[in-house]
């Protein structure tokens, strides 16, 4: 299953984002790559004890690739 396929399969009515960039309010390098800190709205600390809430996904794109999509997206409003 490709993760288009697997985000389909949860339906955009299950789904929410957030960019990276909008989030993150730390990095720090490591050895072997680094430690991202971020803040959200998605759960609580609640939600990771109890098993409940939503689940998040990290998912890293090419950043041209993503740029063009942001610059299609602005075109379209």
């Amino acid at each position: 299953m490709t993760l288009t396929e697997f985000i389909a399969e949860i339906g955009d009515d299950n789904m929410a984002f957030q960019l990276l960039s909008h989030c993150m309010t730390n990095i720090k390098r490591l050895r072997d790559g680094s430690r991202i800190t971020i803040e959200t709205e998605a759960l609580t600390p609640n939600d990771v004890l109890l098993d409940t809430g939503k689940v998040g996904i990290v998912v890293w794109a090419d950043r041209n690739a993503f740029n063009r999509t942001v610059e299609r997206m602005k075109e379209r409003d």
